[in-house]
């Protein structure tokens, strides 16, 4: 048995604990290493981010914090890097991705075809494709926020809808999610800002959701008003921000998706086929394995997506005979 969660360092497994700190709260620290401790000796404790932005972080004991720097979806971009080349090391044998985060599928499915052990570990509304791309899966119960009034603001659960049920109407809406500040006092300054809850409510839904929903779920918040931003009403809003939401125009009503992971979702993708991928099988790929659409990106064809990007693909030939790599580091 192991004493206290945290099993001896002895003859036991090798684990690569490596936390998309982006994506997981400070809060849950202590809870990641007592779950990752179960399965074997912690050799190496990471936590990727931006330092600037990932609060607690910095002093959680026992955690290596990786700076990975300003750039769009870095963290994400490190923390596979870094996997990739422990799994070539010979130094490991477990390792455990917590994220909530389904691009990190891809991840796991590569780890686990070079034979090692993936444990997951993540919140509730990690998805299915992640959950299934692991060896295993463990749950981590949502942070307790401050307490405010003697009410403890705990985030409430999100109700999964499918394209056929998505919220159409204000009284479905409504059902879909509460804000989980909506318990906090005005002059609470724990209360998150208005673009972050936007972003937790669209993240709260991988299939999309409506504008009406998310401006229903914020209102229920304290964390202000669509009518208060820059931008006064939500379609500007979301156009502004084109490498962080998608709206969805095929569907009716419209629905926004979260697309700020596409980039490490399509790097992913391609970095899981050696020999690289034609040009026309690009788009059924990206659908199919990455959860990723061509209106998720900024450029208007995914032959000026790659281009834009020399160093990290590779892109050579001509028309359909074209065929994209990921560059070797």
């Amino acid at each position: 048995m192991f004493e206290n969660g945290l099993a001896p360092k002895t003859d036991l497994p090798k684990v690569a604990l490596l936390i998309d700190g982006e994506n997981i709260s400070s809060a849950l620290a202590g809870k990641i290493i007592v779950e990752s401790g179960k399965l074997g000796e912690l050799r190496l404790r990471r936590v990727y981010g931006n330092a600037t932005l990932v609060k607690g972080w910095d002093t959680a004991t026992g955690i290596r914090l990786v700076h990975s720097g300003t750039g769009k979806n870095a963290a994400d971009i490190v923390l596979a890097l870094d996997a990739m080349e422990l799994s070539y090391e010979s130094k490991i044998d477990v390792f455990a991705l917590v994220s909530s985060d389904g691009g990190f599928m891809h991840l796991a499915d590569r780890l686990r075809e070079r034979g090692f052990k993936v444990v997951g570990i993540g919140e509730k509304k990690a998805p299915d494709c992640f959950r299934k791309s692991c060896s295993s899966w463990v749950t981590l119960a949502a942070p307790v926020a401050p307490k405010a009034n003697g009410i403890s603001a705990t985030k409430t659960a999100v109700t999964k809808t499918t394209a056929a049920k998505r919220p159409t109407d204000d009284k479905v809406a409504s059902k879909a999610g509460v804000s989980c500040w909506a318990a906090i006092s005005p002059n609470n300054p724990v209360a998150p800002s208005f673009d972050d809850e936007v972003q937790r409510i669209v993240r709260a839904h991988p299939e999309g959701i409506t504008m009406s929903g998310v401006n229903i779920q914020i209102r229920s918040g304290l964390s202000g008003r669509i009518s208060d931003q820059k931008q006064k009403t939500w379609e500007s809003y979301f156009k502004a921000r084109p490498g962080q939401y998608a709206i969805d125009r095929s569907a009716s009503p419209s629905l926004i998706r979260d697309v700020s992971h596409a980039d490490s979702r399509i790097a992913a993708c391609i970095e899981g086929h050696p020999d690289g991928l034609l040009i026309g099988q690009i788009n059924t790929q990206m659908v199919k394995n990455a959860d990723v659409r061509l209106a998720d990106v900024m450029e208007n064809t995914w032959r000026q997506y790659f281009k834009a990007r020399p160093n990290l693909y590779s892109v050579k030939g001509t028309g359909q005979d074209t065929r994209i790599r990921l560059n070797k580091a």
